[in-house]
C-alpha cells in the first residue's frame, strides 16, 4: 500500500514538474514576444520619424482616394497639419483649394506603378513636380503611396 501511495505521489509530482516546465517555456516565449513587439514598435517609430522628415510629400491613399497617411511635407503641400489630412478625400481637398485634381485622379486610377511629371500648385506657386504612384500595397496603412517631389529650378548664373 505504501508503495502504491508513493507511486501515485511520484506520478503527480512528475505531472506537476512537467506543467511547471511548460509554464516556464510559455513564460519565456511571452517574454521573447514582448521583446520582439518592443523592437517592432521601436523600428516603426524610427521609420515614422524618417518618413516624416523626408523632403518629398508622401501621401497614402485607400482605393477610394481617401488619405490614410501623410508626412510633414504633404502637410505643407496641402497647407494643413498631417493629422488634418487623414480621412479626407484627396480630390475634394485639391478641388476646394483650386488645386490639381487631375493629377490625383490619375494616381487613384493607377493599377500599376506610375511615374509622371505634372505642373502643380505648391506653396511657392506653380511648379514642376515628379509624381510617383505605387498602387496595390494593400497594407493596414494604405492601398497606394503617392510621392511628390517638387523640382527646384537651377539657380541662374549671375
Amino acid at each position: 500500500d505504501d508503495i502504491a501511495f508513493a507511486e501515485r505521489v511520484v506520478a503527480r509530482a512528475s505531472v506537476a514538474c512537467e506543467r511547471l516546465h511548460q509554464y516556464d517555456a510559455l513564460a519565456q516565449q511571452a517574454a521573447h514576444a514582448r521583446e520582439a513587439q518592443e523592437e517592432v514598435e521601436d523600428a516603426l517609430t524610427q521609420i515614422q520619424s524618417l518618413v516624416s522628415a523626408l523632403p518629398e510629400a508622401l501621401v497614402g491613399l485607400d482605393t477610394e482616394g481617401t488619405i490614410t497617411f501623410a508626412n510633414r511635407a504633404a502637410g505643407r503641400y496641402f497647407r494643413k497639419q498631417e493629422f488634418e489630412l487623414i480621412g479626407r478625400s484627396v480630390v475634394e481637398l485639391v478641388r476646394s483649394a483650386a488645386g490639381d485634381s487631375a493629377v490625383w485622379e490619375r494616381a487613384i486610377a493607377a493599377t500599376a506603378a506610375d511615374k509622371y511629371v505634372a505642373t502643380m500648385m505648391t506653396t511657392e506657386g506653380r511648379a514642376t513636380v515628379d509624381v510617383t504612384v505605387v498602387p496595390g500595397l494593400q497594407t493596414a496603412i494604405c492601398d497606394r503611396l503617392v510621392t511628390l517631389n517638387v523640382r527646384v529650378p537651377a539657380a541662374e548664373p549671375s
